[in-house]
């Protein structure tokens, strides 16, 4: 099974700090930490934001799902459903920060899709700083072609992440979905 160290990561920093939690917002529907929402509702990106973030930096965003099939046998976990680098932080009148794509997707966002009568699953968005030098072009799909569903099964996404030189944490949330 493919390491999970960022997802564990991720998980800690929401339990110790809830100034690290990313906002995720799908239509008017403002997300809390382990919200369900139905899969209908996050079928398309939510809007991102965050309190506290570099003014000049370029921030990227991962979401998975962590519990495929099944939360009690999940063999294909994590799926992958979105990588989006080139997120530049806007700040807003609140002091917050929203994040505005600026740059194609590396894995295109994939809404909740679990299987009938499973059990909800967990869709963890986690942001990072964009590692300084990331090449978009040379990750992202030519043409800005949709990531294959077999390529997202059992993502290894800690080894994607060192091979890129992805940094720590920066924030996190997830909801429940089935």
């Amino acid at each position: 099974m493919p390491s999970r160290r960022n997802v564990e990561k991720a998980m800690a920093l929401l339990e110790k700090d809830n100034t690290k939690i990313l906002g995720l917002t799908f239509g008017a529907r403002y997300i809390h930490p382990g919200q369900y929402l139905p899969k209908a509702d996050a079928a398309y990106p939510p809007q991102l934001s965050f309190q506290r973030l570099k003014a000049c930096g370029t921030y990227m965003v991962v979401c998975l799902d962590l519990d495929a099939p099944f939360a009690s046998l999940n063999i294909f976990s994590p799926i992958l459903h979105w990588i989006q680098p080139g997120l530049l932080p806007i700040l807003t009148e609140s002091g917050n920060f929203y994040l505005r794509v600026a740059a194609p997707f590396v894995a295109n966002y994939m809404g909740p899709h679990p299987p009938p009568r499973a059990a909800p699953h967990r869709y963890m968005f986690i942001l990072f700083e964009q590692p300084p030098g990331f090449e978009i072009q040379h990750h992202a799909p030519p043409n800005g072609k949709k990531l294959g569903k077999w390529s997202r099964l059992r993502y290894n996404f800690d080894g994607w992440a060192k091979s890129i030189g992805l940094g720590p944490v920066v924030g996190a949330n997830y909801f429940v979905s089935n």
